[in-house]
């Protein structure tokens, strides 16, 4: 029963000592790991934000690079340039040029592809040599490569199906390209555009440069660069939060898990999710939670949202991009369910350790209370010995346990007494206990204080009556 008990205990202690670890390290882990996860949250927020400053820079640099071209300028003003001569715009008979808006198209697009080669070569160069400017800064390619009359009117535009693009006034749904046709600066804007009327209208990001050669110079028209800002965009910035080498492609050797700590990434326009990284079928709910939660509220830029998306709950953190009244914000969101993870394997690691202590240690307690005990029990077997009638038994001790090896003596000592055997090594060989005690060994009557050994035979129970039966 003892074996039992002290198991039992220790199995207590040790379940209630586990649980007591597992409460101390959910307590501590969780709020470690919640506080590095807003953190780390902060950071990529911060580095997405200045990321979006870099490719505003490097887009308007681009966009001032085309529009400095003297021969787009010249073929703005219709002076189209053939093989290095200048083409009249009127003919002998001072009528104006045949179909000048086409011509004037032709010849935009001509320089304007030219301009393109050369920007091309500069971003190629840059990569190769291995640092990298505004200029070189990538997409390389933009979705929007266009120049504008001083009017507004589109005259040339670069991208697929594109080569016969031209005629349409800009200007109409866009007021900000007369501001920078009438003397103003280059600038960066946000517009909602697609080139056919018939198709989606999508977000991008475009820079507008005057066509000038000069900054006293009246603008001859306007280039128009941009970019979308499209789920492959969302997909780069969490790239560039996750700190991959490559924000294009997954670098050689890259893990498949590289970006399982980095945060989603969304792009709004107003409450209106216009690209991220989550699936088609997770955006709406995204923009619903998001909206629900005033995760996007511009009062606080800095306020951490808690939000839940399909059950997963997440942090959230804006930036914004663009005002209006229809703002431009980016917004990361880092997963909660993951950041905690580790405090899930901890927790788990705990309890299998804690297991294995209870399994082990019981085990071992339950062998060392048996090896104890052992040597114990086998004095109860030497008393069943003597009791039967042994009365020569003799408790051998076991000086490796000190209990054991103390009763053994004594009951060695009691049972001499009580039979009035000699001592057990005792000098005095062939003496009794009696003989030791006040008298010696006094053949008279016993008197008070005399103690002599006890007839084991009396302690038996009596033999049966043999009283004659009855006749």
């Amino acid at each position: 029963m003892l074996r039992v008990k002290v198991t039992l205990v220790y199995l207590v202690l040790v379940g209630f000592l586990v649980g007591l670890v597992t409460l101390i390290a959910q307590m501590s882990v969780s709020r470690t790991a919640t506080e590095d996860a807003e953190a780390a949250l902060r950071r990529s927020a911060n580095a997405v934000e200045s990321s979006a400053t870099l490719d505003e820079g490097a887009l308007l640099a681009k966009a001032q690079f085309v529009a400095s071209g003297d021969r787009l300028f010249r073929s703005l003003k219709g002076e189209f340039v053939t093989d290095g001569e200048t083409e009249e715009k009127e003919d002998d008979g001072g009528a104006a040029v045949a179909d000048f808006a086409g011509q004037r198209h032709l010849d935009a697009h001509e320089k304007l592809t030219a301009q393109k080669y050369r920007l091309d070569e500069i971003v190629d160069a840059d990569a190769n040599s291995g640092t990298r400017g505004l200029l070189g800064a990538p997409p390389k390619n933009a979705d929007i490569f266009m120049v504008l009359d001083d009017k507004g009117v589109g005259v040339a535009a670069l991208g697929k199906d594109l080569y016969s693009w031209f005629g349409s006034d800009i200007s109409k749904a866009f007021p900000v390209l007369r501001e920078v046709a009438d003397g103003g600066d280059a600038r960066v804007d946000y517009w909602m555009w697609s080139f056919k009327p018939a198709d989606e209208k999508r977000l991008y990001r475009v820079a507008i440069a005057p066509v000038r050669r000069t900054e006293s110079e009246a603008p001859a028209g306007l280039v128009v660069m941009g970019g979308m800002l499209s789920d492959g965009l969302a997909a780069r910035k969490q790239r560039l939060a996750a700190g991959a080498t490559s924000l294009e492609k997954p670098a050689e050797g890259e893990a498949p898990g590289y970006l399982a700590s980095a945060p989603e990434i969304a792009f709004f326009r107003g409450d209106a999710i216009v690209g991220s990284t989550f699936s088609a079928s997770e955006q709406a709910s995204v923009a619903a939670s998001l909206k629900e939660k005033a995760a996007v509220a511009t009062e606080d830029p800095d306020a951490m949202r808690d939000v839940t998306i399909a059950e997963t709950p997440y942090l959230a953190l804006s930036r914004e991009l663009h005002g209006g009244e229809a703002p431009i914000r980016v917004v990361l969101l880092a997963n909660v369910a993951q950041a905690t993870a580790p405090l899930k394997a901890l927790r788990v690691n705990i309890l299998l350790v804690g297991v294995l202590f209870l399994l082990v240690g019981a085990a071992l307690i339950f062998f060392l209370v048996v090896r104890y005990m052992k040597p114990i029990e086998d004095l109860e077997t030497g008393m069943q010995e003597v009791i039967a009638g042994n009365t020569d038994y003799h408790w051998l001790p076991n000086r490796s346990h000190d209990l054991q090896e103390s009763l053994a003596n004594n009951l060695n000592l009691l049972s001499a007494y009580l039979q009035g055997k000699p001592m057990p090594d005792d000098d005095q060989a062939g003496s009794s206990w009696g003989d030791l005690m006040p008298g010696g060994g006094d053949p008279e009557p016993q008197r008070p204080g005399q103690v002599q050994g006890i007839d084991l035979g009396a302690l038996s129970a009596p033999p049966p009556s043999q009283e004659p039966e009855d006749s």
